[in-house]
């Protein structure tokens, strides 16, 4: 997996502890996730390229 071909677009799996769950998603996918937050609500995202289309032309 690497932020070109990462198909998911989004979902949400709560937890109540995001370190673990991170290191669980990072050492099964071999990835480094990124931080992001909402507010006081912790999340971690796959990684990705914004505005990255493949097989897409787009004009945007």
């Amino acid at each position: 997996m690497d932020s070109k071909t990462n198909a998911i677009n989004w979902f949400e799996i709560s937890v109540e502890k995001i370190d673990r769950a991170k290191a669980f998603y990072q050492t099964v996918f071999d990835i480094q996730m990124i931080d992001m937050a909402m507010g006081d609500i912790k999340m971690a995202a796959f990684p990705y390229e914004p505005n990255f289309r493949e097989g897409i032309r787009s004009n945007f």
